[in-house]
């Protein structure tokens, strides 16, 4: 499966209202690079986000990584 903004986006608001998904691309190819930057619209949902690392969300077949 390949991972797309509206799955990630979808994902994390599970656990608070998202702000914008930023998806890292190569700029010669335009293929996903893996990783992604979600900038949440609260402070208060990051505990929450924290706590979804090392899940499998449904879009991919490996856990995230969240720092």
């Amino acid at each position: 499966m390949k991972a797309e903004e509206r799955g990630v986006r979808k994902y994390f608001e599970k656990v608070g209202k998202v702000k914008q998904v930023i998806m890292i691309r190569d700029k010669y190819t335009n293929r996903h690079k893996g990783f992604a930057y979600v900038e949440m619209k609260d402070l208060e949902s990051i505990p929450l986000v924290l706590m979804l690392n090392g899940t499998v969300p449904d879009f991919q077949k490996f856990p995230i990584l969240i720092k």
